[in-house]
């Protein structure tokens, strides 16, 4: 008779887990809940409670490193994320405001903000060019020189 109320506080941290996954999104409370189920099993089955902890926890270990990778690539969790601060800024094209000597720093200025600015390539951009934002490092915009079909 035990077994049966360990087994049901199992199953009760079982429902917990479940609904944190509800709010967390990242498939690692929802395997904990799974182990924590196998768990409840191994309780009603007799097993002693260390061995139900180890089977909880082989069970979730399991679950995290081969079944979450699997639900991320299937279930797209924030695939709308909008991007934000310094990740909208990759992309974006700009105006160089001051040169960008070769392997030096020069300025650009981006949607209305000036940022130190880096070459690529470390090719000398001249002010005035455009240029696009391929990464940014520390407050510096590492950019390419937007090639203009014309010259060749």
């Amino acid at each position: 008779m035990e077994e049966l109320g360990v087994s049901i506080w199992w199953f009760l941290f079982a429902i917990g887990l479940l609904i944190a996954e509800v709010t967390l999104s990242g498939f690692v409370a929802l395997f904990f809940g799974i182990g924590a189920v196998v768990a409840g099993g191994t309780a009603l089955v007799g097993f002693d409670l260390p061995t139900q902890i180890w089977i909880m926890a082989i069970v979730s270990l399991l679950g995290i490193i081969f079944g979450r990778k699997f639900l991320v690539s299937r279930v797209q969790v924030n695939k709308d994320v909008i991007k934000t601060n310094v990740d909208a800024l990759i992309g974006r094209e700009g105006v160089v405001t001051y040169k960008i000597p070769p392997f030096g720093k020069g300025r650009i200025l981006c949607n209305g903000e000036s940022w130190s600015a880096e070459s690529v390539a470390g090719i000398a951009i001249e002010e005035g060019e455009e240029v696009v934002i391929r990464e940014i490092r520390g407050v510096t915009a590492i950019v390419d020189k937007i090639s203009n079909p014309l010259e060749g």
